[in-house]
């Protein structure tokens, strides 16, 4: 089977460490693999780069200007379906499209021409709405008929003058109820049921499969070790949170409540914070973490690890913290309570201050089998997930 994967980025951030695990897998497992992504400057030879830096400046400037962001880049975007119509690939999966790199109506009219099966992973919900990536923060269903008047509109690929949020909504109706092989895949139950309240219920196939974790290098460490390693007192009770940037919606403003309110303990923050503020004494903020085995570490060092976000549509370094044998109190929102497996955390409502300090408390005096949440998390979100991709291949490839 050749199969096609096309990303914002390669081994980064959540989604291009997906890609790069589903190539290696498929290529382990005797497939043709291919991946076209922008910025690639590695020597795989089926790794392929779409456009330049140019071209990223000049579709975010004039996506910006325009708001229409997926309909520039028309040149990239030619040289990219020539090549693909020379590898004639069995599947195409799209993952994120939304970062100023490719040309919509171009890929759609030669996928539905050449009758291309299609794969999409709904890594957030920027594939059936007029603009944004998440609703849940504005609480917008309008996305379920039409948009326009979007509450999003200056966030995230953000439009300077026109909100042209309806017309691309209308326009991304068209493009996927064209294609007659198309699979929409939601990386959690959740995101597959909101995904059905959209045009992409019309799919031939509308599923959920789990984002994976390397449960080879996510594992419980020793404690004692690690906090020694990173200069932290055994006796300390560290609650830990992750985020690429922490944002509102991220949850900082909860933990610098909490920290502030909870002198005795100390809460640990991984990620970048653009935000220059003075934080509590207790709060120790850590930076961006690049390196998967550090990231361990510290959810080794840990005692509780916390997820303040509201917009998740699965929530890796949940997963990835239960794994490490971390409990973790999360918010009853969008996909997070999916992944508090049995026995391995608290779920509160929408941030509770004193339902998250209720449970701290608990935590506190709770001992749990370390090794037990890992093996459950390894059941739940181990690589075998990837496997399940290939078998959606075959279901997609059978309608022909």
């Amino acid at each position: 089977m050749k199969i096609l994967q096309i990303n914002a980025c390669y081994n980064r951030g959540s989604t291009g460490r997906m890609v790069k695990e589903m190539h290696q897998f498929f290529l382990s497992n005797g497939h043709d693999s291919y991946i076209f992504v922008p910025s690639y400057y590695g020597n795989d030879e089926r790794i392929f780069n779409i456009g330049c830096k140019f071209d990223y400046l000049w579709h975010s400037l004039m996506s910006k200007i325009t708001g229409l962001q997926g309909y520039f880049s028309i040149v990239s975007t030619l040289l990219l379906l020539r090549k693909i119509s020379k590898i004639k690939p069995d599947i195409v999966h799209l993952h994120n499209l939304h970062n100023n790199y490719i040309n919509l109506p171009f890929l759609f009219r030669y996928l539905k021409k050449n009758n291309v099966a299609t794969v999409i992973t709904m890594h957030d919900f920027w594939f059936m709405t007029g603009h944004c990536c998440y609703f849940t923060s504005d609480n917008c269903m309008k996305w379920q008929k039409d948009c326009g008047k979007c509450p999003a509109i200056n966030t995230y690929n953000n439009s300077w003058f026109f909100d042209n949020s309806s017309w691309l909504r209308k326009k991304k109706e068209v493009y996927f109820t064209d294609l007659k092989r198309l699979a929409v895949i939601g990386n959690s139950e959740w995101t597959t049921q909101e995904a059905a309240k959209s045009f992409l219920k019309k799919a031939f196939i509308l599923d959920n499969v789990y984002n994976w974790i390397n449960t080879d290098i996510f594992y419980p460490r020793n404690k004692k070790e690690c906090r020694e390693k990173y200069n932290f007192k055994l006796s300390e009770f560290i609650i830990l949170g992750v985020s690429q940037c922490w944002s509102i919606l991220k949850g900082l403003d909860v933990i610098e409540s909490l920290a502030k309110r909870n002198p005795s303990y100390h809460f640990v923050l991984i990620g970048e914070i653009h935000d220059q503020r003075l934080f509590p004494d207790n709060m120790t903020v850590v930076g961006l973490v690049r390196h998967a085995d550090i990231l361990s570490e510290y959810y080794s060092l840990s005692d509780v690890y916390i997820n303040p976000s509201v917009q998740e549509t699965f929530g890796l370094v949940t997963a990835e913290a239960i794994s490490c044998g971390l409990p973790v109190i999360a918010n009853n929102v969008t996909a997070i309570p999916e992944l508090v497996l049995e026995g391995c955390g608290y779920v509160v409502e929408n941030n509770n201050i004193k339902q998250i300090e209720q449970k701290l408390s608990i935590m506190k005096h709770e001992k749990r089998n370390r090794e037990q949440m890992h093996k459950l998390a390894g059941s739940v979100f181990g690589k075998k997930n990837i496997g399940k991709y290939v078998s959606l291949y075959t279901r997609l490839l059978v309608n022909d």
